[in-house]
């Protein structure tokens, strides 16, 4: 087969290919609290006069992070052909930290939230107060991480162009696991900057046209939620005609029957399967 033949460009070709190019400083953080530090039904960030517009303006304050990445892991197979050496992906592999640089601003919001972050998943303000963490020999408990692990943990990258396309990363169970340490100095002064790196599990990335999305309107959405439902029929006809604890699915009614009883049995392991 043949390769690709040059093709001439004209000077309008290469203005909108080469010219309409993502700029890196257009983008939004968002770091959602995780239930243990929920503003509406805790008091662990009020106690430190911490509110939600705080939480807004440390978003804000984001100067510095990066987009995540991944790999695939992979086995060789040798000679199934002679002298080749094959690659076959087994597992998929995320990066396992994610770091954001913040401005710090006047009140230190940004550090005592990140802090105030860090000490609730060691327990310090929910198994003794900060004072009483002064005695040398005062022990720790660590939290549930489902109380410290949140999946509000955003970054959106868009342009200046409001009516283009967007990408949004969502990380899954987040939580701070290092904050670096920060220097001061008597030198010429600068902005103080706090880094803290993010232990996730995963990153699922959606991009969207908000031009599209904000002109179809009503139309939109049930042309959207009419293109799920669809999706969800092909993904559950899969199973039609297989078996399950050794009964037919052989109708939507059974397989919404079976889905009823995996739920339940993820809360209680000794919940009854059902019958035909």
């Amino acid at each position: 087969m043949a390769g690709p033949s040059p093709n001439k460009l004209s000077i309008s070709q290469i203005k909108s290919n080469l010219l309409n190019l993502a700029q890196t400083s257009v983008y939004v953080v968002n770091l959602t609290p995780p239930p243990g530090l929920n503003l509406n039904g805790s008091e662990f960030l009020k106690a430190r006069a911490i509110d939600n517009a705080d939480i807004g303006n440390i978003n804000l304050l984001c100067c510095d992070t990066n987009l995540p990445g991944s790999s695939l892991a992979t086995h060789d197979v040798t000679n199934d052909y002679p002298g080749v050496t094959e690659k076959f992906a087994y597992r998929r592999i995320y990066d396992e930290t994610i770091d954001f640089t913040f401005y710090v601003d006047k009140d230190y919001n940004v550090i005592e939230y990140l802090d105030a972050w860090m000490n609730y998943v060691t327990g310090q303000g929910t198994t003794f107060t900060t004072d009483q963490y002064v005695n040398r020999y005062r022990h720790y408990r660590m939290n549930y991480s489902n109380l410290y692990k949140s999946d509000g943990l955003y970054i959106t990258k868009f342009e200046k162009d409001t009516s283009g396309v967007n990408m949004t990363y969502q990380f899954i169970g987040a939580f701070p696991v290092n904050i670096v340490s920060i220097p001061v100095s008597y030198e010429a002064s600068n902005i103080l900057k706090c880094t803290a790196s993010f232990s996730y599990i995963r990153y699922i990335r959606k991009r969207s046209n908000r031009k599209s999305d904000s002109s179809s309107g009503t139309a939109g959405s049930s042309e959207t939620a009419s293109s799920s439902a669809l999706e969800q029929a092909a993904a559950n006809s899969r199973f039609l005609g297989q078996k399950f604890l050794g009964q037919p699915l052989n109708s939507q009614q059974t397989l919404d029957q079976y889905y009823t009883f995996g739920t339940q049995y993820a809360e209680n392991p000794f919940v009854v399967a059902p019958s035909d």
